[in-house]
């Protein structure tokens, strides 16, 4: 299904239906459908979603239901000629879309592959640096000095078994 998220700046099918005014609280301000299932900590996009599929008489029940379970100083009691305005703005069809969903476009897909192939790239890049620099020094290349670091050669150093 298609996401029913309205996002600023873009219109949904259901924004008749959700800026609806449902009526007038106690200090005089419109309460609009919106406002209403989102004080309810209802996902007001996802409800219109399902009062959508629902038949007729369920979408009703539903929605008064949700409406009359706000706090008694929201809004004044609904009328059912009210609740059947509200949903006759909803769209006649639900929503449905014809072909599967992609999750990501074929461009993002692309983007995606390059930025791997890229990140594989620097990766075996650094770890080759990485081996190059901190590689211990090969015989062939280092000079005898090595020798006499490591101290004096055995044959150099008398042997107290030997008595000399």
């Amino acid at each position: 299904m298609a996401s029913v998220v309205s996002v600023i700046g873009q219109k949904s099918e259901f924004d008749p239906f959700l800026y609806a005014p449902v009526g007038e609280e106690r200090n005089g301000m419109s309460l609009s459908v919106l406002s209403a299932l989102a004080r309810l900590d209802v996902d007001p996009w996802k409800e219109a979603a399902t009062l959508t599929k629902m038949p007729a008489p369920a979408a009703t029940l539903r929605l008064t239901s949700l409406l009359s379970s706000l706090p008694s100083d929201a809004a004044a009691l609904l009328a059912p000629s009210t609740v059947l305005r509200l949903l006759a703005l909803l769209p006649n069809e639900p929503l449905r879309d014809s072909r599967p969903r992609e999750t990501f476009s074929v461009t993002a897909r692309y983007w995606i592959v390059a930025i791997y192939f890229f990140m594989t790239f620097v990766l075996m890049f650094a770890e080759q640096m990485g081996e190059k620099r901190f590689a211990p020094a090969s015989a062939e290349g280092s000079p005898a000095a090595h020798s006499s670091e490591a101290g004096p050669s055995p044959k150099a150093t008398p042997n107290p078994a030997d008595g000399r």
